[in-house]
């Protein structure tokens, strides 16, 4: 199996109250449904010993309709050492290339047992922290705490602004059921609570307008993923 992986995440918006609402127009939803398609590539070896390197480059879609001007890139690379069997430490950095803007984040992450076949994996760190059980091939419970910084482009028309983006900017908890039917392939559906919400608009030339701090929000996941 090749190290590519195509993924797929679709989010769906419930309003209330449009006309309270600090943004848009007060009279039609901001947005509906927001998707975010990716492709990525990602490598990992041994430099000699315990020591080793990982690498990932994503490319990425973030829009509402239309795809014209959501394109972005997420670059990823670091160490690795492997302290003893099922227990590595990695440590990195990870750089956003957007439009809207770039910068660079932080990697560090504690794995356990991450290619078990069935029971207990974790991973602790930033930016997410994972704590897994392996039911069999097929299915597996995660509990997982993400910091989530995600750009979509939105609709022409949007009461935003025309052709405007939004960022959305939060930790994001959840619990999620992974189906694997077929090699490669995995189906995910969730339930998440966003902690400290932001939301930050731009205008069509990635100038930043606004920025919106909001409530904590209930919400779900269906993730899509294809790895070939």
């Amino acid at each position: 199996m090749l190290p590519f992986t195509l993924e797929y995440d679709v989010s769906k918006y419930s309003w209330h109250d449009i006309n309270r609402l600090p943004f848009g127009d007060k009279q039609h939803k901001p947005w509906d449904t927001l998707h975010l398609l990716s492709f990525s590539f990602d490598y990992a070896a041994n430099i000699s010993g315990n020591f080793g390197f990982f690498a990932e480059a994503v490319a990425f879609a973030g829009y509402e309709e239309e795809l014209t001007g959501s394109l972005g890139a997420n670059v990823t690379g670091g160490l690795s050492y492997e302290i003893q069997p099922n227990l590595k430490l990695n440590a990195g950095v990870s750089g956003l290339f957007h439009k809207v803007h770039s910068r660079p984040l932080p990697v560090l992450r504690l794995d356990w047992n991450q290619n078990a076949t069935q029971g207990f994996s974790s991973s602790l760190g930033f930016p997410e922290n994972t704590l897994a059980y392996r039911f069999d091939k097929e299915y597996a419970l995660r509990l997982a705490q993400t910091f989530d910084d995600t750009i979509y482009r939105l609709a022409d028309d949007s009461s935003i602004g025309h052709k405007s983006y939004l960022e959305s900017v939060g930790v994001v908890s959840g619990l999620y059921l992974d189906y694997t039917p077929l090699p490669g392939f995995t189906g995910t559906i969730g339930v998440q609570y966003v902690l400290h919400r932001k939301f930050n608009m731009y205008d069509s030339n990635g100038n930043k307008r606004d920025v919106f701090s909001l409530d904590n929000a209930l919400g779900g996941l269906l993730h899509l993923e294809y790895k070939f």
